[in-house]
């Protein structure tokens, strides 16, 4: 079985150099933690710790909030510069618990800007392993699949930005805006200067030297953190811009830099709420990893993002024709799982070792006829290797799921699966 995450041979010290300055507990040194009926996690940071580091995720408590609820990360004794923390093993509804550090700002609250690193970020040490993979803008998405310890060094925090030498600066933003379509659909700046908390700061109407109508604002922000101009909410106000094809695409976010002014014109875009993309009937082809047996599903904004069958073609491929809106997303998921957690990844091999991301959304653009090729061997399914992924949907398959010995398997015509898509003897 391949390991998730191999990130050690990408070390900036070697793991003995690492040991030696650092030493790393063992699972038997976390004796005072429950293991066995919750999650343990026990991490080194590389960069700077100066405030409290707290867990957000999915569990009851926190609901991915920033607010005091979450569990606050204590110093494990006798180990210098690690910190440890136990967190419930599920969410709400029962699904592996998702959580992630986030280092507090200088003034104690939290922000996204301030969490730990992406997936490069993170070094397997000791323990179980878990499930790490691309989040949005330098983010980490993190999952902990079952009660145990999990043990790892984070080399840095998101885009390196750390708080304990954050210096808020002041920042006038200028913009040329789209015409809203709605009283309720006013332009703001939001961002990690005021964790993203809506609607942000509403710009303000003034000229410029020809006459035209230009918006600004003054925040005070780090530089490196993100923000984004957008019209008060993200339903209706998320700020639409042309790619290169001209199909409009949502806004990514934008880093406050050296420059204290920044100018930006919107005037090609359009408020989320004021835009009727085009809508087209697609053709969309895909060749899926050969890992497993595996049926595609494709999901997006079209459907809102609920499974919709691909029918499966003598050459191996899967096809599917959906009715969705030009620029809008979409991906691909194993109909037996019914969610994110067997999608297509990308593999990244370095000096031997894999890692893993999710496949970025695809987007419905121009060409009605949409034909894709994961196949190959730098593409793989999630459940090829990851561990922990036991509530398989049989019947959404025409499969039976069984249990022996304390094992799930998935039993489809002749052939049995272990829940990672290795075919095993009946």
């Amino acid at each position: 079985m391949k390991k998730f995450l191999s990130f050690v041979v990408a070390l900036c010290m070697s793991a003995t150099m690492f040991a030696a300055l650092n030493p790393a507990p063992a699972v038997t040194d976390l004796a005072d933690y429950d293991g066995t009926n919750n999650v343990v996690l026990v991490f080194y940071f590389d960069e700077q710790v100066c405030n409290d580091v707290y867990i957000v995720g999915s569990f009851e408590a926190s609901n991915w909030t920033l607010t005091a609820d979450n569990i606050k990360m204590e110093e494990l004794e006798g180990f210098e510069g690690w910190y440890v923390a136990e967190v419930p093993a599920t969410d709400a509804n029962g699904a592996a618990v998702q959580a992630k550090p986030i280092q507090a700002k200088n003034d104690g609250t939290l922000s996204w800007d301030y969490q730990g690193g992406d997936p490069d970020a993170w070094v397997y040490v000791a323990g179980t392993e878990g499930n790490i993979s691309a989040g949005y803008g330098g983010e980490s998405n993190m999952e902990w699949p079952a009660p145990g310890f999990y043990i790892y060094e984070c080399k840095y925090f998101k885009t390196h930005n750390s708080p304990c030498s954050a210096v808020d600066e002041e920042y006038t933003i200028s913009a040329y805006m789209p015409e809203s379509c709605s009283d309720t659909i006013k332009p703001y700046v939001i961002g990690g200067f005021n964790n993203w908390t809506a609607p942000g700061v509403l710009m303000t109407a003034g000229t410029d030297g020809e006459g035209e109508t230009v918006y600004r604002a003054t925040v005070k922000a780090t530089q490196g953190s993100d923000f984004k101009v957008y019209g008060g909410n993200w339903d209706t106000g998320d700020m639409l811009v042309p790619d290169e094809e001209g199909t409009m695409v949502a806004l990514q976010n934008l880093q406050f830099g050296e420059e204290k002014t920044i100018n930006l014109d919107f005037t090609n875009g359009s408020y989320k709420g004021c835009y009727t993309a085009p809508t087209h009937e697609y053709v969309v082809t895909v060749k899926v990893p050969t890992c497993g047996e595996y049926t595609p599903a494709i999901i997006g904004d079209f459907s809102n993002w609920e499974n919709v069958a691909m029918t499966a073609n003598e050459d191996g491929t899967f096809s599917a024709t959906v009715t969705a809106g030009e620029g809008t997303n979409f991906k691909f998921r194993d109909v037996a799982f019914g969610d994110w957690r067997n999608e297509i990844q990308v593999v990244t091999v370095v000096d031997e070792a894999e890692t893993y991301e999710a496949l970025p959304d695809q987007k419905f653009g121009k060409e009605l006829e949409i034909n894709l090729d994961f196949s190959g061997e730098e593409y793989t399914w999630r459940a090829c290797h990851a561990t922990g992924l036991v509530n398989i949907d049989a019947e959404k398959v025409n499969a039976q799921k069984v249990m022996i010995d304390g094992h799930v398997y998935i039993i489809r015509g002749e052939q049995m699966f272990n829940v990672v898509g290795v075919e095993v003897k009946k």
